[in-house]
């Protein structure tokens, strides 16, 4: 029985040293290489595979990953297979790929393409960019030095119709030598994991029409691969190469997606001028989705390249497997604050006007009055009424009649073309005026903020266009005779402008403001977020306005309107659900929370839902603009993190410290963040005694160039983590054990 003691005492000792092989032999919890074949023999030298299998649970999209080589000593990746579009390997699954000219193997592979493997070669699964994107397994054999050895290489080449094969399908000791052996080729593959299949090498022909949904996510063998489709219609639309103050960190550049479809921009890469890809290019983060005729403005963060502000330099964009799509190149100096656009010619040119994710804007030479001169004469963004009494106004400057169908008119969001079925006469006369009123159009014009109006001829050229930062409630953007525009009082649709100047003046403004209560009511103003600033505490007001953060999001019973923006709380009951962008109109009293202003409605009632518009855009500024000026309003801004502790980030750009608050009710996950990380916020500005603040909403609105994710050591949930704990526990209680056993075993024998 004494001896029965021992040898129990034995094997808790031992089951101390249990937990480090529950680590190393658990189930992979990532993709593995699984098989390998180099050649099938004389003849068949390019009779290659390579199985990828999903050791886990859940099934895996390749999309974003590359299969790719090195030889013997090489220090660049050669691309073996990269996925753009949708590729899935179910949870347990294979997934084959093959050479091209691999013609009788068997199961029949879900990818091939022209790659070749040979002795003394490694063989990498990428996610992300070629040479830097994080390896997910990798194996290396013969006599090959190159990096992608896991702990010793594996130092034999499989010959004909042999393979490098995984000891066990779903263990991973990350030691290619431990982990395979040579044996007979049995490639698998499961049904169903199939994915852009054999790759063409040549591109589509040119048509007018965009890609199918089938095109655009092919997934078939022998079908051509998603980029291709995507090259065509993927488009540098505009970048700025010499921001205004520092450069680093405030470069930006546009794509704009001209296709009927989707296009994901996963793992596609914008880098200057050069030959290979530059280890500072930028990578688009997975995933990153481009909706049909939308634009997409994106920051280059500091450490990514930077474009030249003398001596010219290019834009260049390439696909995932690093193929050129476009090139854009300006051999004159960057004037500073100016950006490089694409024109509706498919030229480009420099313009004063950046418009950073939207549609561009041109220069253009004054318009003289010549036959068929159209121009945009008056605008009406904010009428005292009815919303749906915004007009647009076009005037003839020529000398003779011109027939305005087909011609277009368009702000950021919407292009109407004029017809003869939405007009009863398109046929404007010399000097005449042509109106187009909201409800015939649909285009909402911005009461707050940035908004620009563009003209378009038939051919698709753009004639004339404005701009305006803050439209004033009742007034027209009247076209003087000299040209330039000034906000007047009068407006008049269809006739010649009367300009009657408005005074900026504070003392005016809240003149104007206090008659709207005459329409009202004794004691309610109709106004907007930024006319309620200039009203005094305990003013009564009605706000038409546009939700830029949830109720709750930012506290119970709270949340902001967009535009120059405030702060909107409910004293009783319980706030409707609302989304960004859903339009409301609210009756409330001027009040203040910790300093700042904020409309108190006092019940639900005193909110009506009015219509769901596209969700509002930050304005983009620096992070020493955080401040009043800036108060209620959706920004974005960026900079390196300077200090990072609890829920609070403060954050440099070089302008000045932006102070980032996560607050509880957001239900955020802060990332881990380091000093010296760049950081991309979007939030709304708040005040909270002295101090102002942006507030961010979602995990979305955090973008930071250094996320760490990813565990070592034991599994923190689930059979292999707890079994891990229990031997853990057994095994201390079996030292206590051993050495109290052990002295007393050795004297009686």
């Amino acid at each position: 029985m004494k001896n029965k003691k021992f040898i129990l005492a034995s094997i808790f000792v031992i089951g101390f040293f249990i937990p480090v092989f529950i680590v190393q032999a658990q189930a992979s919890d990532h993709l593995l290489i699984t098989q390998a074949q180099i050649t099938g023999g004389p003849g068949k030298t390019a009779n290659d595979f390579v199985e990828i299998h999903n050791p886990t649970n859940n099934d895996i999209d390749l999309k974003g990953y590359r299969l790719v080589k090195r030889t013997k000593t090489a220090t660049t990746d050669t691309a073996i297979k990269s996925w753009t579009a949708t590729a899935i390997i179910s949870a347990g699954g294979f997934y084959l790929w093959a050479n091209s000219d691999y013609l009788e193997i068997v199961p029949t592979p879900a990818a091939t393409t022209t790659a070749t493997l040979a002795e003394d070669n490694g063989i990498a699964l990428r996610q992300g960019p070629a040479n830097t994107g994080t390896i997910i397994d990798a194996v290396v054999w013969g006599a090959a030095t190159n990096a992608f050895v896991e702990g010793s290489v594996f130092g034999e080449n499989p010959g004909a119709g042999m393979a490098l094969k995984r000891k066990a399908d779903n263990i991973d000791t990350n030691d290619n030598s431990q982990d395979f052996s040579i044996a007979a080729a049995a490639p698998r593959n499961t049904p169903g994991s199939v994915g852009q299949g054999a790759e063409s090498e040549n591109p589509p022909a040119e048509t007018n029409q965009p890609p199918t949904s089938s095109e655009a996510t092919a997934e078939q063998p022998g079908q051509a691969p998603t980029h291709v489709f995507e090259d065509f219609y993927l488009q540098i639309s505009e970048f700025l190469p010499n921001p205004k103050g520092g450069d680093a960190g405030e470069e930006w550049a546009e794509l704009y997606n001209s296709s009927g479809s989707e296009i994901d921009l996963s793992a596609w890469i914008l880098d200057d001028s050069g030959g290979t890809v530059g280890k500072n290019a930028y990578v688009f983060p997975s995933p990153t989705l481009l909706s049909a005729g939308k634009y997409l403005g994106i920051n280059l963060p500091s450490g990514a390249f930077t474009l030249n502000n003398t001596g010219g330099d290019c834009l260049r964009l390439l696909s995932p497997e690093e193929i050129l799509s476009e090139e854009i190149c300006y051999e004159e100096s960057a004037a500073e604050g100016k950006s490089y656009v694409r024109d509706s010619e498919g030229g480009y040119m420099w313009t004063d006007t950046p418009t950073f994710g939207l549609q561009n804007i041109f220069p253009v030479d004054e318009i003289s009055a010549q036959p068929g001169a159209v121009v945009i004469n008056e605008v009406l963004p904010d009428p005292e009424g009815d919303e749906e009494e915004e007009f647009i106004e076009l005037k003839n400057l020529g000398e003779e009649e011109l027939d305005l169908s087909g011609w277009k008119i368009g702000d950021a969001t919407r292009k109407f073309e004029i017809t003869q079925e939405a007009f009863d006469d398109t046929v404007v006369a010399p000097n005449g005026f042509f109106v187009v009123p909201r409800e015939v159009s649909k285009i909402a014009l911005n009461n707050t903020g940035k908004e620009s109006v563009v003209l378009f001829d038939p051919l698709g050229r753009e004639m004339d266009s404005l701009s305006y930062e803050q439209a004033k409630e009742g007034a027209v953007y009247a076209r003087e005779a000299e040209g330039s525009f000034v906000w007047s009082a009068i407006p008049t649709p269809g006739a010649e402008n009367n300009i009657s100047k408005i005074s900026a003046g504070k003392k005016s403004g809240v003149e104007n403001l206090l008659k709207n209560s005459e329409v009202l009511g004794a004691s309610i103003a109709r106004v907007t977020p930024e006319q309620a600033r200039l009203l005094p505490l305990g003013a009564a007001v009605e706000i038409t306005g546009d939700v830029s953060a949830s109720p709750g999001v930012l506290g119970k019973n709270v949340f902001y309107l967009s535009g120059s923006g405030i702060r909107v709380s409910l004293s009783e009951g319980e706030l409707p659900e609302l989304v960004t962008g859903d339009r409301v109109t609210l009756t409330g009293e001027l009040a203040t929370f910790h300093d700042e202003l904020q409309v108190k409605i006092a019940r639900p009632d005193d909110l009506v839902w009015v219509s769901r518009q596209e969700a509002p855009q930050p304005a983009r500024i620096a992070t020493g603009e955080i401040g009043e000026n800036f108060e209620g309003h959706l920004v974005r801004l960026a900079g390196k993190i300077v200090e990072n502790s609890g829920s609070t980030i403060f954050i440099n750009d070089g302008s000045g410290t932006a102070r980032i608050y996560i607050m509880d009710s957001t239900g955020i996950n802060k990332p881990v963040l380091r000093k010296g990380d760049t950081l991309v916020v979007t939030g709304i500005v708040s005040q909270y005694d002295e101090n102002y603040r942006v507030l961010p909403r979602s995990n979305s609105d955090l973008d930071s160039g250094s996320i760490k994710s990813g565990q070592t050591g034991l599994p923190r949930t689930g059979v292999g983590y707890w079994l891990g704990v229990l031997v853990l526990i057994a095994s201390i209680l079996g030292f206590f054990e051993f050495f109290n056993y052990f002295p007393k075993w050795l004297n009686r024998q």
